[in-house]
């Protein structure tokens, strides 16, 4: 009888370790790729009532807004943003600006990659308005520009990475967004000796957003992806020089 028991009981311990191990394995499998690096009480966002206006605390500088792999599509759920990041670079930070386009929403926060083997590839986040931005906006009115960089804030330099919004369909092209007010703009996507991969005419955008006034839409075959390394971005019509960006695609 206690031969019985003491089967039973290491029986019971045998089952449940599996179910934990198994748990455990899941949890780690949900891992985004990149985690904050920020305590979660300095986690920075804005959701404001105001539809947009001088005092909207989102950029509306001159330059890139955005660059995303694919247009979104459906509501706009925050922790559904993925990304893929290049597994030859030894980058470990990011910086992840996201907005929404007519200003109300921005966050800007610091990231830093995790080389877990079990992760998502997605984007952690401590929102408050999670469910507010998914009740309010679809993924098309979203702008993400993801930064390789130490220093995260508005104006943070390095590599670009494209992000793909939840629900995101053409994924074989990426979408540059930029904010140029009264100028024509064109794209270009540039490979390691400057010669042009991909250029484009952009196209002005109609829907009254804040944040940008013209969109690009650039192809990403497989020969584009693994040569290109520089994004371009031509102003017909200025006087400045070309808005000119490193630019990073996992293979």
């Amino acid at each position: 009888m206690k031969g019985i028991k003491v089967k039973e009981l290491l029986w019971f311990i045998i089952t449940w370790c599996v179910i934990l191990n198994a748990s455990i394995a899941q949890q780690s499998a949900t891992q985004p790729i990149l985690q904050l690096s920020s305590a979660p009480k300095n986690y920075v966002e804005s959701y404001r009532i105001q539809t947009r206006g001088p005092q909207s605390p989102a950029s509306s500088l001159r330059g890139l807004a955005g660059l995303h792999l694919g247009l979104g599509a459906g509501p706009f759920r925050l922790d559904q943003l993925q990304v893929r990041l290049p597994t030859s670079t030894q980058t470990k930070d990011y910086c992840a600006r996201i907005a929404t386009a007519d200003g109300r929403y921005w966050s800007l926060n610091p990231y830093r990659r995790i080389d877990e083997k079990n992760v998502s590839s997605g984007i952690e986040t401590r929102s408050r308005f999670h469910d507010l931005l998914a009740e309010s906006y679809s993924s098309s009115d979203i702008l993400v520009r993801l930064v390789a960089t130490t220093l995260c804030n508005e104006d943070a330099r390095g590599p670009l990475i494209p992000v793909a919004l939840p629900g995101a369909t053409k994924l074989g092209s990426i979408f540059a967004y930029v904010n140029a007010p009264g100028d024509r703009v064109t794209a270009r996507l540039l490979g390691v000796d400057s010669n042009a991969l991909a250029n484009v005419k952009c196209k002005s955008d109609d829907s009254n957003a804040f944040l940008y006034t013209n969109y690009c839409e650039l192809p990403l075959d497989t020969m584009i992806q693994k040569q290109a390394t520089r994004l371009e971005i031509g102003l017909i019509g200025s006087s400045e020089r070309p808005f000119a960006f490193d630019i990073q695609f996992s293979p």
